[in-house]
């Protein structure tokens, strides 16, 4: 076979197994192309594991510290709120907790008696400054206008003067007119309590610090104080959770 023919038969050959090779070559690169997606889709998995991870983790020191956290911070604000009430009457905390221990017995909170000693003090100013009315009904309750000049800054002294006048009033209609009148609609709910008297108030007191309920001035004004810090742990407790939520919606 002549030289030209044996190259003619070559390149046919080359030309017939051509298609053949670039069909081998991309079945290759295909093949790197799958081994490298698995290989990505392997890492990926290992990653989402690891935010899983991460998303638990957080949801367990999240959950501990707010869990704790919470009671924590209810019992400093209601402290707290003992210490402001007691401040704004110029009493002492202690003194607030013990007059209010009775007042709370029928279903009241610290804050209704608060503003029931406050309506008292309101009133007996009106009452001092020209309210005819109001002048009457702390006479009706045996209290005079000298009485209230002399205590007009002392709730305790004016609660203890209405509670005894409320016990000496037989007629239950006409206490009830009384303490609506001087301590406004939050009366309803001491009232029990006050047509007892001043010694069942004094009593009760008595009885709460003897069982624990009454705690002295510097343990709340140091809870008061504390009372930063909490918020500050909140903060980062809110920090932590809003990345927790974070983490869940990447790994979604």
């Amino acid at each position: 076979m002549s030289g030209a023919k044996l190259v003619f038969k070559i390149e046919a050959v080359d030309k017939a197994t051509a298609t053949i090779r670039g069909l081998s070559n991309n079945i290759a690169r295909l093949s790197r192309l799958v081994a490298a997606s698995r290989n990505f889709q392997k890492r990926l998995s290992n990653v989402s594991d690891t935010l899983r991870g991460l998303r638990t983790g957080f949801f367990y020191v999240t959950a501990a510290a707010t869990s704790a956290l919470y009671p924590m911070k209810r019992t400093i604000d209601n402290l707290s709120e003992i210490n402001d009430i007691a401040a704004s009457f110029g009493i002492s905390a202690r003194e607030l907790q013990r007059l209010t221990a009775s007042l709370t017995l029928d279903g009241s909170s610290i804050r209704d008696a608060a503003q029931s000693l406050k309506f008292l003090q309101q009133n007996a100013v009106a009452a001092l400054t020209g309210s005819e009315e109001m002048e009457t009904w702390f006479h009706r309750a045996g209290i005079s206008a000298k009485f209230l000049s002399k205590n007009l800054r002392d709730p305790k002294a004016l609660l203890y003067a209405l509670a005894d006048g409320l016990q000496r009033i037989e007629t239950p209609a006409v206490r009830v007119a009384i303490a609506n009148a001087v301590l406004g609609k939050s009366s309803a709910r001491v009232l029990q309590t006050l047509s007892r008297g001043s010694q069942e108030i004094k009593r009760q007191g008595d009885e709460a610090e003897r069982l624990g309920q009454i705690l002295d001035d510097k343990t709340i004004a140091a809870m008061d104080a504390a009372g930063d810090s909490i918020l500050t742990m909140h903060r980062t407790i809110s920090g932590l959770t809003a990345a927790r939520d974070q983490i869940e919606t990447t790994c979604l």
